[in-house]
């Protein structure tokens, strides 16, 4: 199911990357593991 699930977000990525989005992936382990990091990595994108 892993595989299925990545494959699918590698399309739906590509997607709006096709429409001229940056996409910027973050994924729920990462906010439960270390909330803190992700904060800070969206602020640093909201700034740019």
């Amino acid at each position: 199911m892993h595989k299925k699930a990545l494959a699918s977000d590698a399309r739906r990525i590509a997607f709006f990357q096709r429409l001229g989005f940056e996409v910027n992936v973050i994924w729920e382990c990462d906010v439960k593991a270390d909330p803190e990091k992700v904060q800070a990595r969206l602020k640093k994108i909201a700034l740019a």
